[in-house]
């Protein structure tokens, strides 16, 4: 494919402009909590972006146009999944969630369950699984700039690397500051660029109805509601988005640092409207990428739309957004890994005396680590994203939806259930992918219809919470 120099060129402005934003809110850096929580001072649009931003991967603008491409209209559900998990995510857990982190003084998830629960078992565990479960989630965003590369003529294998290291740097240096200030900037070009494409691709197609008739003539398949994949394969890949939306740990971290209750409310609003926009103009994407060009894989439909029928001004702006996609949702998860290590397994973990100075060195060289291993993974990348990103986010949601929406609502739930509920929901969903997901059913359904009747149970089977954890999280 031929080099465009005006790609390169959108692609280098916008990587300093990551950096400079990176470099602001390292300034704002004084101890851990403005590391890992800037400070439980996000105003509602710099939550609402980060949200949204975060979210809206390389798993959406290839994986969905990707899925649009094979599947079709089915691809809506995956809006109508993230959608209906944040309906009740952002409402209803987000502020209860920010209000006790901020009286406890827990600066990431595990930190707030071991608190919650008392339990360093719980803490260790949910630590160790975040970074097993985010570094498959980072491989898939970084296949994303592999991609993105490639499709500008230069090798995949650069873009994963540049990528990897862009990200890694301001996360380092700023924390959650830096990851605020550049999803708010990202956020804005995702939208922009989403809705300045969207009119030229319609043009090539010959309009919304011609692309519909040709494309229903070549793939008759994707045009039902459940696409070529089947009704089963479809409901498993919205549960797995509508479990990780109600508790996706690099959205609850922008809970925990929101200034308020009416800067929820604000993020609330853009993170819906962002939901219910731009997922199904990217599912368009991948119909007219299907009519345009029929003869492609499926996660390189996106990038060849814009090198073959974009003018190259507006192409190098669309290649910046998916940039914008993939760096602003590793750059969370990136940073939650690095704690789940510094501040959650050693120092609540190992050493409780260790200094701040010392907790902040040790986030920083987790980070570099695991995004060393994430970019080594990344040369052998999962084949169709969209699927990639469906099992991760159910794992990251199992993990986390019983111990804390159990955790903030059901005074009854002890550090035992708690337990009980980590092992047989994260055992009966690692069997159940291990099989294959027999008859279709996804594994994150298996479970969570394992995982709550056994937290339940194990609950009123052992003795209930102490009284001062009730205090602290119920009075």
């Amino acid at each position: 494919m031929a080099f465009k120099l005006e790609y390169l060129v959108a692609i280098v402005v916008y990587i300093i402009l990551m950096l400079l934003a990176g470099e602001i809110g390292r300034k704002k850096i004084k101890g851990v909590a403005d590391y890992y929580v800037a400070g439980r001072s996000l105003r509602g649009a710099f939550v609402g972006f980060s949200v949204f931003a975060s979210a809206f991967s390389a798993g959406l603008f290839l994986g969905i146009v990707g899925f649009g491409y094979v599947g079709g209209y089915s691809a809506l559900w995956f809006s109508i999944g993230s959608i209906a998990g944040n309906l009740i995510a952002v409402p209803i857990l987000a502020p209860r969630l920010r209000r006790l982190s901020k009286k406890t003084g827990a600066l990431t998830l595990p930190d707030f369950l071991l608190k919650r629960f008392n339990s360093k078992s719980v803490l260790i565990i949910t630590a160790a699984l975040l970074v097993l479960l985010y570094i498959p989630f980072m491989v898939s965003q970084l296949k994303g700039g592999g991609v993105i590369f490639a499709s500008l003529g230069l090798t995949y294998e650069w873009g994963v690397v540049i990528f990897g290291l862009i990200t890694m740097i301001y996360v380092t240096v700023a924390g959650l500051y830096s990851v605020a200030y550049t999803d708010f900037i990202q956020g804005w070009i995702l939208l922009i660029g989403t809705l300045a494409m969207t009119p030229f691709i319609l043009q090539m197609v010959g309009g919304f109805d011609a692309m519909n008739a040709a494309y229903a003539a070549a793939n008759p398949a994707g045009w039902s509601p459940w696409g070529t994949f089947g009704p089963i394969a479809i409901l498993g890949l919205f549960f797995s988005m509508f479990i990780g939306s109600l508790a996706r740990p690099h959205t609850m971290i922008q809970f925990m640092a929101a200034k308020s209750e009416n800067s929820l409310r604000r993020a609330y609003l853009i993170v819906i409207a962002a939901n219910a926009l731009i997922v199904p103009i990217v599912m368009i994407w991948g119909i007219a990428g299907r009519v345009l060009l029929p003869d492609i894989k499926a996660d390189m439909s996106l990038p060849l739309l814009v090198t073959n029928f974009v003018p190259a001004l507006l192409g190098g702006f669309i290649f910046i957004s998916l940039i914008a996609a993939i760096l602003s949702t590793v750059n969370t998860t990136l940073l939650i890994s690095g704690g789940a290590v510094a501040n959650d397994i050693y120092k609540n973990g190992v050493n409780p005396k260790v200094s701040e100075k010392k907790t902040l060195i040790i986030s920083k060289l987790a980070i570099i680590l695991i995004m060393v291993v994430t970019i080594i993974l990344s040369l052998w990348p999962p084949e169709l994203l969209a699927t990639w990103i469906a099992w991760t986010m159910g794992g990251m949601g199992v993990l986390f939806f019983i111990l804390i929406y159990g955790g903030l609502y059901w005074k009854r739930m002890n550090k035992e259930s708690a337990l009980a509920g980590i092992i047989s929901s994260m055992v009966s969903f690692g069997v159940w992918t291990a099989l294959r997901s027999p008859f279709g059913i996804d594994a994150s359904i298996i479970a969570v219809v394992v995982g709550i009747p056994v937290t339940i149970i194990t609950a009123y089977l052992t003795p209930r919470p102490p009284k001062e954890i009730i205090s602290t999280f119920f009075e």
